[in-house]
């Protein structure tokens, strides 16, 4: 992620769930850039998101659907994030787990 002005350095995107967020009078908390932006020309759609097990005891596949949905071809970052927001203990509250970038040549 890409920070809006110096003043954000620290920037984490997996801020701790219990500690409190920084606040700014002048400008929102958030990143002017988040992981995986990018310029695209066309719009995608996910669907059919799949786990391999209900129980989160080990590794587990994730499967998820994406269509190109617009009018050109395109290529577009799924993103796997986590939260645990049963957790007590000191946890980000948003990890990234994986990413791939997809190439969806034609449309639909």
């Amino acid at each position: 992620s890409v920070p809006r002005t110096v003043g954000q350095f620290p920037f984490y995107y997996n801020h701790s769930a219990t500690k409190e967020r920084a606040r700014y009078i002048d400008m929102p908390a958030t990143p002017l850039y988040e992981f995986g932006f990018g310029l695209s020309y066309t719009n995608f759609t996910y669907s059919n998101l799949k786990l391999s097990s209900q129980k989160f005891t080990g590794n587990i596949t994730v499967t998820v659907d994406i269509k190109n949905s617009g009018v050109v071809a395109g290529k577009e970052v799924a993103e796997l994030y986590l939260s645990a927001p049963s957790v007590k203990l000191d946890k980000p509250s948003l990890e990234l787990k994986g990413f791939a970038k997809t190439k969806l040549l034609q449309p639909g």
